[in-house]
């Protein structure tokens, strides 16, 4: 049950060359060929998908269902429109076709739902208005009726308030009263309250001596007091005890001896209680003062007063003294506190009457004030009921006063927002065609230019909307649909450039549905994604990057956006889901499958495909599952980036304001639709009454107000852009120029692929030019601390920005009070010039320099041609005027022929041809022409004579013509004579342009070394004799890098060597030094890791790092062999030597200097025999120009510099040698040709003839004629016998003659043929590049390939019968010489019959299916598509250029002699030895045949050519001795029939046929040694080199009247051999 699908694309080499390896593929699977979708089907799906969409009316539908199927068709022809004319691919597929399908559906829901919330918003809001505007009438009749309340309300509240008043008063007074008694009542108590604490003191301080006299008292007993009243007589001082005891108990002095007191203790108890009854007393002011008075006296006594002396004489009598000293002390307090106590009294009294009467008073206080709360009551009922009224009536005042604010704040957006929602349900209407535009734009324009997307849009889709009546607005945009100005300020903002289309690039990266893939070769979009996605964690990655899988996974599950950079043309099949979003739903959750695991998605993701690619070509598979988006700069675009630019460097002033005054209205508008939705949202969001919602009315106010000030803002901001705009606008032509130069550049890449140039590098060169442009600004010198301090404004960062751009300008500023403002000594208009000249002229010269030499003309004339046609004059008009007219650009460029031309008169067609007839009726249609062919006709005489001129261009046209213009002129030159049209292209571009334009720089490694930087490699082309390491060894010198001191590192790529490269690159951009990377070209896989290495020197570098690279072109111009990037940020040299004499003249000049001449001794001979040496090289290096007839083998040769200064050592060296003691020998003449000759120079040369030309050279230059005055080195530059090496500089620059091929020693034909083939290319790429190609209408290549394969099966002729024709000769001894050629060649010829057959059809069979295409079977059929002999027929075949169609006739003539010759085994009158496969064996057959009869040997025998005067025709039969022979041609020369000799060649005539030749064979001995020249006979013009090399057959001998040598290469004449004189047996 296995079922094995094979999904392969149609797209590209792989699945063709897959089938040829695996033919099991084909033979062992079941074929589905899935041809693109027919109309019907695509609208049967349309239905399908869009049966249930509600698009409005019944024909509406239909309409919107036909325009998916016929826009899917426009894209497609389009698209093959795209690539016709852009070399650029995009493709539609069916995913295609569905994903607009889903993008309008999703795009008219979407804008359906926010119209209808727009209407919503705005409708709520203006709902609130509108009911606000009407409650204000009823609120203000309200506020009315509420005063006539509150006034009621007042008034009664006045009337209790007078009653509460009285009433509030008399309680008053009573208070007062009350308040009086109190605080006398107050007073009162308070004396008596300290009286009391007074005597409560005292009192407190009495109770310890009561209770010690109490604790005395306690420790007498009967027992002592019995002891002691029994004594008679008691010890000494216990008396005075006693004696103190009668004292204070009253018994006078008499009466206090021993027995009163024994009489007083006679009762003890009595005596005790009488003691203690002693307080009491005292307490009571009983006991006399006079009773204690009379105790004190004993008491002080100190055996009384000392207890301790006393208890030693008796207990009893130390209790009574302890009692006595206690009871006295309290008594003496209480006496004291007596007086206090009798006060205390009468203030309690007093206190008592105070509070009875203030009892009174409070009584009647309360009762008033009970009377006055029950008024206060009532009157606060009647204040509260008046407050509520008054309450009611201000909050309607204020809900009025509210309401009226909110009316003037949003009042004037009332109609407004009325208008929109009007607008607005209209537009709803209109949606479902304004959509329709939209998403087919998203969908299907991306990834065009301009030019296109407007022919898509404008041209195709809505005329087709418009003529079907789909509903749209009156001019649909569909960035008006697709996103806002808001939005758009946003995106520019974040660095997206303001031009149109980068603003529909921007609208299709937010809004497809498909990942963007962005083609953004100038980084342009990459900057505005990465600002603009930074909110979005954006993640950068690559493919090559190991860590990639990691960071998709990551930003998978957390919904972060991801960049992939730097894509190349294939997508990894591990992102194939994430790219195609395919996606698996699990429960709630989706997941993308990444690698093996299953990664959840979130909503959230971006995936961002970006390629610095310039022109990708993405297979269908890609371009169906991403939008691909052309992000490449516009010329607008490009114009607005350069103005800023020139601006910011003449004025800075200018483009500061201007660039605050773009960020400022940004935010404007930012803010102006942020602050609407703000107001809107609030509305629709409040809830309840909104007149009473304070805070809200003032929000909006305050949103209303700021509105209002930035809307002032806005237009005080437009008023002052305009004033900006109009001071900048004096720079547009400039920035204009700069944006035309930047897009021819950018169509280069077309004719080759090493023209990849980015935005940056030009930019650079952009600035450079302006800073180089005219006189700079010649004020004081920059002195920065100082203009910091001058510059305006306190913030020091300001002001050093100030200064800065001062500096930044190079000063062409000054600073006026702190304004910058331009120097008054600049004239404008010359400024201008002076600007414009400088960038055309160092754009030019910085493309020029990586440019091959056969694509220099090329540049110059397209940027010539585009300057003319646009603004050739730049000044400060804004409105361009071209000075050539656009129709004869487009005659000149495409040289129009009018195919059915009128018949030409008799006297014309003696001089015109046939193409040249049509032609000149071509240029009739044009303006200034129309009587062109009128007035050649009635002066046909003048116009042979000025077509015939050797340099027409150099002599004004007959008649009126001579009025033309100059590029007039050359429309005449390119219908008349084309090979004059490059020589005319480049007078006229050196007379307006400059001669800059046409003659180039000397190569100069240090200009070069001072463009780069470490992060600006170099990068060398590398040609046939290239010495690279040599170019540049002069630099490495002066700086003193050398291998040995590891500082330069030379690494020749190849297998291996790529870890030393890098090993080298990263030590090297560490730690600094040079690296020379030589033929990268052969790590076709590496150079991916080298451009990631380089780009890591962007990133920082090493200051002292530098990479050299080398590369060959690839052998097809279209072929990318080195990454673009590489390309782009690198500074390209193409040091092919010049083709002009005077380039490599002067090239070869500039190699010395002075100090090189000084070194020779002999310095009157060295200069002279110098600069004849550097013509020598010139000459041998520009005479590969002219092909074959310069050098047989013109592609092998390489004359490098190094040849030329070991030449020119080497004749110092010889020369030093001759001085002193050999001061007179003379210059060694003969010595310096032969080193010169045979082994500096000779020793690149493989071809005996070429040495012979090479030694030709020598012979004519060097020589002692060299130092006499007047003596011609080539025609028109005469020697110099003395000077400085600037003089001689100046000698060459000044005097060299206009380029011409007699320069050379060749005829001026042998130019003819390079300028034919000159112009032709120079124009078909003209055409090229300029968009203006087109592709192969009408059959397939198959149907071609097998029309050609039946048309050439019935024309095929049938073998010769070998068997035949060796029958009717017989024996052998009857097969001669030519009879043995003739059995070769009919041999030969069915070898090749019969692969051509079985070829052909093998090739039907498998155009039929019946057979497997195999890679040869291919290959022929390639081959024969165009118009080239297949490779296996070739080699099977003889040497030759012809195309197809040619060689197959030639091939049927062949046939036709040799079937001639057998039939009748005789040969004919004459030989068409051209028709021959071995021209060489009927040679050597001529030879036998000869030396036989006269019995010679072989070896002594040679070939000699008599020139015949018969025409091939006229031959009637073989001569006796030798054969005649036709088919031959010469180049170089003719031969006069006349004089019998060679003669110059006539104008224009480039190979005229030779007579029929007599081939003789003589001895060698019998060779004419003067008069003849050998001229060598060759198979094809294509003399020397190719495969197998050389087409060399014999020479012959021809008779010339010139002076002739003898050498080693044998008999030859000077003249005939510089002039490249040789016979071909065939033309092209």
């Amino acid at each position: 049950n296995l079922h094995v699908c094979l999904c392969f694309s149609p797209v590209g080499e792989a699945f063709r060359r897959r089938a040829s390896r695996f033919p099991s593929l084909i033979n062992c699977s079941v074929i589905d060929w899935f041809q693109p979708w027919p109309e019907n089907a695509l609208l049967d799906v349309a239905k399908r998908f869009l049966g249930e969409l509600d698009l409005g009316k019944p024909e509406t539908k239909e309409a919107i269902t036909v325009f998916m199927p016929f826009s899917f068709g426009a894209v497609n022809d389009a698209s093959q429109d795209y690539l016709a004319q852009e070399k650029r691919f995009n493709y539609t597929t069916p995913k295609s076709f569905l994903e607009l399908i889903y993008l309008y559906k999703n795009m008219l829901g979407t804008k359906r739902s926010q119209l209808e919330g727009n209407i919503q918003r705005l409708s709520s809001g203006l709902t609130k208005l509108e009911t606000t505007s009407k409650d204000v009438a009823v609120l203000m009749d309200q506020v009315q009726v509420k005063s006539v309340e509150v006034e009621e309300a007042a008034r009664k509240a006045d009337e209790v308030a007078e009653v509460v008043g009285g009433e509030k008063a008399k309680v008053e007074v009573a208070a007062s009263a009350a308040g009086e008694e109190a605080a006398k009542t107050a007073v009162i108590a308070d004396g008596a309250s300290k009286m009391q604490e007074d005597c409560s003191r005292d009192l407190a301080a009495a109770i310890p001596a009561v209770e010690k006299a109490e604790a005395a008292l306690d420790t007498l007993n009967k027992k002592d007091l019995g002891e002691l009243k029994s004594l008679a007589k008691p010890p000494a001082g216990v008396d005075d005890v006693t004696a103190a005891v009668l004292a204070i108990r009253g018994e006078g002095p008499k009466n206090r001896d021993w027995n009163a007191a024994k009489n007083m203790m006679k009762d003890v108890n009595k005596f005790i209680d009488d003691l203690k009854g002693l307080k009491p007393l005292i307490d009571n002011s009983q006991l006399s003062a006079k009773a204690v008075d009379g105790a004190r006296p004993y008491l002080a006594l100190e055996h009384v007063s000392n207890l301790e002396i006393m208890k030693k004489k008796s207990n009893a009598a130390a209790g009574l003294c302890d009692f006595l000293l206690n009871i006295v002390v309290y008594y003496d307090i209480v006496v004291t506190v007596e007086p206090k106590r009798n006060a205390l009294k009468q203030a309690q009294q007093e206190l008592a009457d105070a509070n009875q009467k203030l009892e009174e008073v409070n009584a009647h206080v309360a009762d008033l004030q009970s009377k006055l709360e029950t008024l206060i009551a009532e009157y606060d009922k009647v204040v509260a009921e008046k407050n509520a009224v008054v309450a009611e009536g201000e909050k309607l005042q204020n809900k009025l006063a509210l309401a009226q604010r909110l009316m003037n704040a949003l009042g004037s957006e009332q109609e407004r927002w009325a208008i929109n929602v009007q607008q607005m349900k209209e537009d709803a209407t209109l949606l479902p065609g304004d959509v329709l535009m939209a998403s087919a734009f998203v969908s299907y324009v991306g990834c065009f230019s301009k030019k296109f997307r407007g022919i898509l849009l404008d041209d195709c889709m809505l005329p087709f909307v418009k003529k079907n009546q789909i509903p749209m607005s009156e001019n649909p945009d569909p960035l008006l649909i697709l996103t806002d100005t808001a939005q758009i300020a946003a995106w520019n903002s974040e660095g997206l450039p303001s031009d149109r289309v980068s603003i529909e690039n921007g609208a299709i990266t937010t809004y497809a549905e498909r990942w963007p893939l962005m083609i953004d070769p100038q980084l342009q979009g990459i900057v505005w994604v990465k600002e603009k996605e930074s909110k979005n964690n954006l993640q950068i990655t690559r493919l090559t990057n190991k860590k990639m899988l990691q960071t998709m996974e990551k930003a998978l599950e957390t919904g972060a956006s991801v960049m992939i950079e730097n894509l190349q043309e294939a997508l990894d099949a591990v992102i194939g889901p994430i790219v195609g979003r395919q996606k698996i739903k699990k429960g709630r959750n989706f997941f993308v499958k990444v690698g093996d695991k299953e990664v959840e998605y979130h909503p959230n993701f971006k995936l961002i495909l970006h390629t610095k690619l310039a022109n990708p070509h993405y297979p269908p598979e890609v371009q169906a599952e991403c939008t691909l988006i052309n992000f490449m700069v516009t010329e607008d675009g490009l114009e607005d980036q350069l103005l800023a630019k020139v601006v910011t460097k003449e004025r800075p002033d200018l483009e500061e304001e201007k660039s605050v005054l773009i960020k400022q209205q940004n935010q404007f508008t930012v803010k102006l639709k942020e602050l609407e939705d703000d107001l809107l949202r609030k509305l629709a969001e409040a809830e309840g009454d909104i007149t009473e919602d304070v805070e809200l009315i003032e929000s909006l106010e305050d949103a209303k107000r700021m509105s209002n000030e930035i809307s002032e803002k806005v237009i005080i901001a437009k008023e002052t852009e305009v004033t900006i705009n109009k001071a900048r606008e004096d720079y547009r032509g400039v920035a204009n120029r700069g944006a035309l130069l930047f897009f021819a550049l950018g169509e280069l890449f077309k004719v080759h692929t090493f023209y990849h140039y980015s935005l940056a590098a030009f930019t650079a060169v952009f600035l450079k030019a302006i800073d180089l442009a005219g006189k700079k600004h010649t004020g004081d010198g920059m002195h920065v601390p100082k203009m910091i301090e001058e510059s305006k404004g306190k913030n020091p960062f300001k002001r050093f920005r100030h200064a800065a751009m001062l500096v930044k300008a190079g000063l062409k500023g000054v600073l006026e009070n702190g304004e910058i403002a331009p120097p008054p000594e600049i004239n404008l208009p010359v400024r201008l010039k002076e600007l414009t000249y400088s960038i055309t002229y160092q754009v030019y010269n910085f493309t020029r320099r990586g440019l091959f030499d056969e694509h220099k003309l090329l540049f110059v004339t397209s940027i010539f041609l585009k300057i003319l046609l646009r603004n050739p004059n730049v000044s400060t008009s804004t409105e361009y005027s071209g000075a050539l007219d656009a129709a004869e650009v487009a005659y000149m460029t495409r040289g129009t022929k009018n195919m059915n031309p009128p018949t030409m008169n008799v006297e014309l067609g003696t001089f015109l041809s046939e193409q040249v007839w049509q032609s000149i009726c071509g240029l009739v249609e044009v303006g200034a022409f129309t009587k062109l062919t009128a007035d050649m006709e009635a002066s046909p005489k003048l116009w042979d004579e000025w077509m015939k001129l050797e340099a027409p261009e150099a002599k004004d046209p007959p008649g009126d013509y001579a009025a033309l213009t100059t590029f007039q002129k050359v429309c005449l030159l390119r219908a008349m004579r084309p090979d004059r049209v490059t020589a005319g292209l480049r007078n006229m571009i050196h007379s307006d342009f400059g001669k800059m334009f046409i003659d180039e720089e000397a190569f100069n490694i240090f200009s070069i070394y001072r463009e780069s930087a470490p992060q600006t490699a170099m990068f060398f082309y590398l040609f046939p004799g290239a010495d690279i390491v040599g170019d540049i060894d002069p630099l490495l010198k002066k700086k003193g890098y050398t291998i040995e001191n590891g500082q330069f590192v030379n690494i020749s790529m190849g297998q291996g060597q790529e870890p030393v490269a890098e090993e080298a690159l990263d030590r090297c951009m560490k730690e600094g030094g040079w690296v020379f990377l030589q033929n990268i070209h052969l790590m076709s896989m590496w150079v991916k890791a080298l451009e990631r290495k380089l780009e890591q020197s962007q990133e920082g570098a090493n200051p002292d790092f530098r990479c050299f690279l080398s590369s060959e072109p690839p052998p097809l111009p279209s072929q990318q062999t080195i990454p673009e990037a590489i390309l782009q940020n690198s500074i390209k040299v193409s040091n092919q030597p010049a083709q002009s004499l005077r380039a490599n003249l002067l090239r070869a000049w500039q190699a010395f200097d002075q100090s090189f001449i000084d070194k020779c001794q002999r310095k009157s001979d060295f200069p002279a025999v110098l600069l004849a040496l550097s013509c020598f090289h010139a000459l041998v290096n520009g005479r590969r120009k002219f092909g074959f007839i310069g050098w047989s083998c013109s592609n092998i040769y390489g004359f490098t510099m190094g040849d030329l200064q070991q030449c020119a050592q080497v004749t110092i060296n010889m020369l030093n040698a001759r001085t002193g003691a050999r001061a007179s020998d003379p210059v060694p003449f003969a010595d310096l040709k032969y080193i010169f000759g045979e082994i500096m120079y000779g020793g690149h040369i493989t071809d005996k003839w070429d040495r012979r030309t090479c030694v030709t050279y020598l012979e004519t230059l060097i020589v002692p004629e060299l130092y006499e005055e007047g003596h011609e080195l080539f025609e028109g530059f005469k020697s110099k016998t003395k000077g400085t090496w600037g003089e001689y500089l100046d000698h060459i620059d000044f005097n060299l003659p206009s380029e011409n091929p007699t320069a050379f020693g060749l005829h001026p034909n042998a130019d003819i043929s390079f300028l034919q083939n000159e112009q032709s290319s120079l124009f078909s790429q003209l055409i090229e590049i300029s968009g203006g190609g087109g592709g192969a209408a009408g059959q397939s290549k198959e149907a071609v390939i097998e029309k050609m394969v039946v048309d050439f099966l019935e024309r095929l002729p049938e073998d010769f019968n070998m068997f035949d024709i060796k029958s009717r000769i017989g024996p052998s001894e009857n097969i001669t010489p030519y009879l043995v050629v003739l059995l070769q060649e009919c041999e030969k010829m069915n070898g090749l019959l019969g692969l051509i057959r079985k070829s052909l059809l093998d090739l039907q069979l498998g155009l039929q299916g019946a057979l497997n295409i195999s890679d040869m079977m291919d290959q022929q059929m390639n081959s024969m598509f165009l118009d080239r002999i297949p490779a296996i027929w070739e080699k099977a075949a003889w040497r030759t250029l012809k195309s197809l169609p040619v060689w197959f006739a030639d091939l049927l003539e062949r046939i036709d002699q040799f079937q001639k010759w057998q039939e009748s085994l005789k040969m004919p009158p004459s030989v068409w030895i051209s028709g021959t496969a071995n021209p060489m064996a009927f040679v050597t057959a001529v030879m036998q045949t000869t030396a036989r009869a006269y019995q010679w040997p072989l070896d002594d025998v040679e070939t000699f050519t008599d020139i015949t005067k018969m025409d091939w025709e006229d031959a009637t039969a073989q001569p006796e001795e030798g054969a005649y022979i036709h088919g031959l041609y010469i180049e170089g020369a003719r031969w006069d029939r006349d004089l019998g000799e060679l003669q110059d060649s006539i104008l224009r005539d480039l190979a005229p046929q030779m007579p029929i030749v007599h081939l003789k064979a003589i001895p060698t001995k019998e060779r004419r040694m003067t008069g003849y020249y050998d001229c060598p006979v060759y198979y094809v013009s294509q003399r020397g080199g190719g495969n197998p090399p050389g087409s060399y057959v014999f020479f012959g001998q021809l008779r010339t009247s010139d002076k002739t040598v003898v050498t080693l290469y044998g008999i030859y004449s000077y003249k005939w051999v510089l002039a490249g004189v040789g016979i071909l047996m065939q033309v092209d």
